[in-house]
């Protein structure tokens, strides 16, 4: 389970800190040219990367503590 928690700590960290790396590795091969990540797609990778650090420091603390 700590595993798991850390996992979901650097995946969110990733998600927030880099949001662009997604986008690159899902959308990025396909696009020609010098397209991007919208704002909405930013902010919402942002939040979403927010959500899980969050997620995987309760589970890390739950840990702790049982």
């Amino acid at each position: 389970m700590t595993f798991l928690a850390v996992l979901l700590i650097i995946a969110g960290a990733v998600s927030f800190f880099f949001p662009e790396f997604g986008w690159e590795m899902k959308h990025g091969w396909a696009v020609d040219g010098e397209s991007g990540p919208s704002d909405d797609y930013i902010m919402l990778t942002k939040i979403g990367g927010a959500i899980i650090m969050v997620v995987g420091l309760g589970i890390l603390i739950y840990r702790m503590i049982v």
